[in-house]
Formats: C-alpha cells, structure tokens, sequence
C-alpha cells in the first residue's frame, strides 16, 4: 500500500475509472471530471489541447466534452497542476478510445504513464513508491 496523500483524478470511465474511484473512501481525495453527470464546460485551453494532439481533430469535436475532460484529469481544472503519474489500461496498452487522450496530454507534458495492460499491480505500485517527492 502506498503511504502517500494522492488525490485520484478521473472522468468517471465506465472500466477504469470506476474501479480506481471505489478504492478511494475519502470524497476530499478526488477530483472528478464527468461532463455526462456535472454538465462540465470544457475551457477553450482544453479543446485545443484536443484538437492539437487528437489524429483527427474535425472529428474530435463531436466528443470534445468527452476529449476534453483528460486534459482536465492530466492537468487539472485551470490546466495548470499537472499529475505526477498517470494510471490507466488501455486496449493492448495502445492509443486507443478516450484513454488515448489522456495518455497524449501526458505524454506532451513527459508525465509518466503506468498501463495496467501492459504492468502488474506490483510493478505500477513500485514505479509509484519510487517516485521522488519533489
């Protein structure tokens, strides 16, 4: 178990995000971004940061409340707090659905990435607990 004071980011996904956000008891430890549910406005920051690192921005748009909420996850409300480390699982660990997203924003900011797909439990958990502090 890991003795740090993380606070878990996260869109409400249906797999994923679920399962990390029932295993953090305490309200105050979480920061949730469900556009479906909370009628999130996306900030125009975060649409370009959609449109610049989605493959196919036209069609990005459509989704854009959905794309939108990982810039969010990744750097917070006023894009200006960004995570330490991402956890997630994606197909195959590839780019793939709305995880590819987040899993971009991250990569452009060099946050590091932890994909359950392709790490163990232990492994995500060790890379975490041998992060520095600073």
């Amino acid at each position: 178990m890991l003795e740090k004071d993380y606070i878990l980011r996260s869109g409400r996904g249906e797999r994923a995000d679920k399962a990390f956000e029932a295993g953090v008891k305490d309200p105050a430890n979480k920061e949730i971004f469900d556009p479906r549910r909370e009628h999130l406005a996306i900030s125009e920051g975060a649409i370009q940061l959609v449109r610049e690192l989605h493959p196919n921005p036209s069609s990005a748009m459509k989704y854009i409340q959905f794309l939108g909420r990982s810039a969010y996850q990744i750097l917070g409300k006023n894009l200006d707090k960004p995570v330490k480390f991402v956890v997630c699982w994606s197909i195959n660990g590839d780019l793939i659905g709305g995880t590819a997203m987040g899993m971009r924003i991250a990569m452009k900011y060099y946050i590091p990435i932890y994909n359950m797909q392709r790490l163990t439990e232990q492994q995500v958990l060790d890379a975490i607990a041998s992060m520095s502090d600073d």
